[in-house]
């Protein structure tokens, strides 16, 4: 029975130890777990850092992109604004030209329409012309018969 009683108490220590080691594997495993969990946050602020730097330099590329873009409408806009102004250059060139031509017309129609009176009056003096030359041959022959 002796026997039997240091065994108990054997198997009681070594359970004690047992009980002890599993304790300290307890707090070893929630002192592991806080700093997982530290850990964790560490990582998640890290990774909450790295995609605030990551938007950063997206908003970068984007801020450089803009800029070509802006740079490349204002180019866009000052290449549109010297073909408008050639266009009105040759507009107002156009529309000179039309205006010479016109008054050149003008001046046609003027000098047509003082060649026709000259033209009618040339005619009225030949529509005169056969009753005086009617006259005139008269005259010759009484002339002749003088």
């Amino acid at each position: 029975m002796a026997r039997a009683l240091v065994l108990v108490q054997d198997q009681n220590m070594e359970l004690e130890i047992s009980v002890a080691q599993v304790a300290k594997l307890e707090e070893e495993t929630i002192q592991q777990r806080k700093a997982v969990e530290k850990l964790k946050r560490k990582l998640e602020s890290a990774m909450k850092d790295s995609e605030v730097e990551k938007l950063r330099a997206d908003v970068r590329w984007l801020m450089i992109d803009f800029e070509v873009l802006r740079v490349s409408a204002a180019a866009s806009k000052e290449k549109l604004q010297r073909h408008l102004e050639d266009k009105r250059d040759k507009l107002n060139m156009f529309q000179a030209q039309q205006k010479s031509w016109e008054e050149g017309l003008a001046l046609k129609d003027e000098e047509l329409g003082l060649l026709t009176k000259i033209v009618e009056t040339q005619c009225q003096s030949l529509a005169g012309l056969p009753s005086e030359a009617e006259g005139l041959r008269k005259k010759l022959l009484n002339y002749r018969e003088y």
